[in-house]
């Protein structure tokens, strides 16, 4: 299986990263930094324009979303940018 594969089954069933124990964590981590690794444009953020488009989010480790995720009574739905 390639390491896209990989990284999308391991973050398929983390409800974008609140039901992610620490050691899932850094298995995708590891997996987004082989991807980073591959990446065939040599200065990716000097070419934003190969960002255009509507991303939804399936994994973060930011905690402004996944704080939002563990209020009661909150259901955190899907999240585009």
């Amino acid at each position: 299986m390639d390491t896209k594969s990989q990284l999308l089954m391991a973050v398929a069933t983390s409800n974008r990263g609140l039901l992610t124990r620490p050691e899932e964590s850094l298995g995708i981590a590891s997996l987004v930094t082989q991807l980073e690794g591959r990446n065939p444009t040599p200065a990716p953020t000097g070419r934003p324009d190969l960002l255009d488009g509507c991303w939804r989010l399936l994994y973060t480790t930011s905690l402004d979303v996944l704080g939002l995720g563990r209020l009661p009574g909150v259901t955190l739905g899907q999240v585009y940018q």
